[in-house]
């Protein structure tokens, strides 16, 4: 039987942000893809306030389920991870970025290969997006290049990551990186659905 570590207050039926609770940790934790729009790479119909709302509720969940006790550290960096994508769409980037600064990556290898969550692939983009933002594209630079080294589910990721750091190189003039990471991207993205073929244009 596992152990759990539990949160004062307890579960009821339906959790204070509108899902159904479940024992299981694994459940909780796909609740942050649903807050973070995973990486912005869908299409949610919602706006920065409902998203700020729902991300803040399911950050303060994460640490207030039955958790097993090897799981801890991973809520407490998803939990970060959360407040830190909620204070981007409030506009507080330097803020965010502390937040991320926070984290304590704890996983085994066997664990970060099979899943992005133990990668912690959402809060590496987030923190090369915000380097990105505040003019820090050098430093955003390893943080894209890191995407799909650590795990084959980063690979959704991997064609934004050339574009953005086409866009780097070019903004320091460094023209063969650029040209080289642009022609990455659009043979990544070529083939993509309709709706993925105009990420673009949505995220400018």
């Amino acid at each position: 039987m596992t152990t759990v570590v539990k949160k004062p207050g307890g579960l009821s039926a339906v959790s204070p942000c509108g899902f159904p609770t479940v024992a299981l940790f694994a459940r909780t934790v796909t609740l942050k893809f649903a807050a973070t729009g995973v990486g912005s790479l869908t299409n949610q119909p919602e706006s920065d306030v409902q998203r700020v709302r729902k991300a803040t509720c399911i950050g303060s969940e994460l640490l207030h389920m039955e958790i097993p006790p090897h799981e801890v550290n991973l809520a407490k960096n998803l939990a970060l991870g959360i407040r830190a994508q909620t204070a981007k769409w409030q506009g507080r980037r330097e803020a965010a970025l502390e937040l991320l600064a926070q984290i304590r990556p704890t996983a085994r290898r066997e664990e970060v290969s099979q899943s992005p969550i133990y990668a912690l692939t959402l809060e590496r983009y987030l923190r090369a997006d915000l380097l990105r933002e505040l003019d820090r594209g050098e430093e955003a630079l390893a943080w894209y290049a890191s995407m799909a080294q650590l795990s084959s589910f980063e690979l959704v990721f991997l064609g934004p990551s050339h574009m953005r750091r086409a866009e780097i190189y070019e903004g320091l003039g460094i023209r063969e990186e650029a040209a080289a990471h642009y022609a990455r991207f659009i043979g990544l993205w070529k083939d993509a659905d309709p709706q993925s073929q105009n990420w673009w244009r949505r995220r400018e």
